[in-house]
């Protein structure tokens, strides 16, 4: 689901927001929320690029499902009585019964994509969309001398601007193609596949590579082949086969909202070391019931002697060159140390995402006074930027924060609490700033 909006709508360029939120992806919905709920005094707006909410829409597939309980939705960790929740919300929908004889904890990815956009539409007063953020200066100061920002939009053929005492920027992640892949026609990452698509149609009998060894390449080739009885599709990845995702009780608790404290907390060397033994929790991992199913739909095509799935393991994408109506995709095999070149159809890289950063946007003076911590930018526990100076602006960011606050720093599990956690420090901040008045 997605919904048309009035792009023609631009906040007040006189008013000085109290909070402005960049991105409205869920974790900004989430802290929308948290605003209403904790301090609807606020004067608050969102600016997005897009034209309307969406939300990784290019990979909604049909049998694709959330790897995050529904229970972590955008509201209820935080507050369970809240009009925002996931059950709520199937409430509305007259599902609620439909949903409990389901008998699972985990959504499909399209009903949670339908639940994120009917929480988005409560709060179309405060969102500008089709407003892409171009740069971000300070803005004089307030009445009290505190600092303002300055945010500058290209918005069509136009540009605006605004000013904020605060901002919060969530941009979530983008989509990462290997270093000498250039996306096209026939290649694309998996973020853009469905509406890719839509414009370069694949032959039904065609042949389609698929590169990673995640959740998202999985839940491709499982698409593909499902939608396309006669496609072949090539999996090329770096291990030797799909690797189950950690989703072990005790493990798991890695993602509760307490862990933060401790993790942030700790030392960089324990940071590091949680990180990198507990990957296998978010990252290059594939949940297991989707495992067991490409395999058995694997096995049945080799009893039929059909094979439609070849996996090309420990391999490795060296390059992909478009000639004429095939891509040409050569990979190295790491075990036998040949490399080899196959045509197919299309190309799809699965090859993972990286937080949008803040920094392209920030003026340089601003930057300048970033805090860094052995080059990595210097984040509050409650993800407050950390500048040099007394008059500091407040400035938070969530998509850099994995670092200093663990795994749950760029997923959906962690959101309600956080945006409760941002609510909470903004409400002080301000205050010392002397709104007490207002607040």
């Amino acid at each position: 689901m997605s919904f048309a909006t009035d792009l023609t709508r631009s906040p007040c360029k006189q008013k000085i927001h109290d909070v402005v939120g960049i991105g409205f992806g869920p974790s900004n919905i989430s802290l929308a929320i948290a605003l209403l709920e904790m301090a609807p005094e606020l004067e608050v707006a969102f600016v997005d690029s897009a034209p309307g909410f969406g939300w990784h829409k290019g990979m909604l597939f049909k049998n694709a499902t959330m790897q995050v309980s529904f229970l972590k939705d955008l509201a209820s960790f935080r507050n369970p009585r809240s009009h925002f929740t996931f059950v709520n919300y199937l409430h509305t929908k007259g599902r609620i019964a439909a949903f409990s004889n389901k008998k699972d904890f985990f959504p499909g990815r399209l009903e949670f994509h339908d639940y994120l956009s009917w929480c988005a539409a409560e709060f179309s007063d405060q969102v500008f969309y089709g407003h892409r953020v171009v740069n971000i200066s300070e803005g004089g100061v307030d009445g009290d001398g505190s600092p303002l920002f300055r945010v500058e939009m290209q918005v069509g053929d136009t540009t605006t601007s605004l000013l904020a005492r605060s901002l919060v920027h969530s941009l979530g992640l983008e989509p990462q193609l290997p270093g000498n892949v250039q996306a096209g026609e026939r290649i694309t990452h998996v973020h853009h596949l469905l509406a890719h698509l839509q414009d370069t149609p694949l032959k039904p009998d065609g042949h389609c590579v698929v590169v990673g060894g995640g959740q998202s390449a999985a839940e491709a080739v499982e698409y593909l082949l499902e939608t396309h009885p006669a496609m072949r599709v090539t999996a090329i990845m770096a291990r030797y086969g799909y690797t189950p995702a950690d989703d072990s009780p005790f493990v798991n608790e890695i993602f509760n909202a307490d862990v933060v404290d401790d993790f942030h907390a700790a030392a960089p060397h324990v940071r590091k070391h949680i990180l990198r033994t507990h990957a296998s929790t978010n990252y290059s991992a594939v949940d297991m019931a989707l495992i067991e199913k490409l395999y058995r739909n694997w096995y049945d095509d080799e009893v039929s002697g059909q094979q439609r799935l070849v996996l090309e393991r420990m391999s490795r994408l060296q390059s992909a060159q478009v000639q004429d109506t095939q891509v040409q995709v050569t990979f190295a095999r790491q075990m036998s140390n040949e490399v080899q070149t196959l045509a197919c159809d299309y190309l799809v890289c699965a090859t993972g995402f990286r937080p949008r950063s803040i920094a392209s946007v920030l003026s340089p003076a601003l930057a300048a006074r970033l805090i860094r911590d052995e080059g990595m930018t210097r984040v509050s526990r409650h993800y407050r930027l950390a500048f040099q100076g007394d008059a500091a602006p407040l400035l938070y960011s969530t998509g850099v924060a994995e670092d200093s606050h663990g795994l749950s720093a760029t997923l959906i599990s962690n959101m309600a609490i956080r945006a409760g956690e941002i609510v909470d420090d903004l409400k002080v901040a301000l205050k010392r700033r002397h709104y007490e008045q207002a607040i």
